[in-house]
């Protein structure tokens, strides 16, 4: 599902809800990330799934492969960020929720996700979705305002901004290079969605 109009006026992800965003409030969680670790990924973490195991092996080899890159990051991220991004690949990877057709999460797309929060550095883990090709969706909201990112197996990222004004929504997005993904949010006040605001607490419990 990597066509932008799909994401601007989203269909059903084969994950049908987000999992919670997770709020962190030690500021200098990510300060020790360093993303060498994920600059290659091995030929075998990148192979074709086998077609002709059964859905629950395909499902059990995806996963592994995610946690063995995630794994290589243990050394730099928190406890906290690694044991919510586990638990939202298990959750994405759910058997009794898939269709034989769909496809599970693909490497080089949750490297490129990684890539991102290894730059973004970002004060809140998104929720996390998959298109039905595998590709990676990342989302933060606040209050009503949404951001949605779809980070492509190519080294990209389609971007989706949804911001409520005068109760209206006013959508922008793009496509960019991870490496450029910051630099472009930067132009879109990149603080609203990637650190903790009390505000915003208040508001979206309310």
């Amino acid at each position: 599902m990597t066509d932008m109009q799909q994401l601007i006026n989203p269909q059903p992800y084969h994950s049908c809800v987000f999992s919670q965003l997770t709020k962190l409030h030690n500021d200098n969680v990510s300060s020790a990330f360093n993303s060498t670790a994920i600059n290659t990924i091995s030929a075998e973490q990148t192979k074709p799934l086998n077609k002709n195991c059964s859905l629950n092996e395909r499902l059990y080899e995806a996963t592994a492969r995610i946690k063995i890159l995630i794994a290589k990051l243990s050394m730099h991220m928190e406890q906290e960020w690694r044991s919510n991004l586990f638990r939202q690949i298990d959750f994405l990877h759910t058997p009794e929720d898939w269709q034989e057709e769909d496809a599970p999460a693909n490497t080089e797309s949750f490297a490129n996700f990684l890539k991102a929060l290894l730059d973004i550095k970002p004060h809140l883990l998104p929720g996390l979705g998959l298109t039905y090709e595998g590709n990676i969706i990342a989302a933060w909201t606040t209050g009503k305002d949404r951001l949605t990112l779809e980070f492509l197996p190519n080294g990209h990222v389609q971007w989706v901004m949804s911001i409520c004004a005068e109760n209206e929504a006013e959508r922008l997005g793009g496509k960019v290079a991870v490496s450029r993904l910051r630099e472009r949010l930067s132009n879109n006040d990149l603080q609203r969605w990637f650190v903790h605001d009390s505000r915003n607490a208040t508001t979206e419990s309310a």
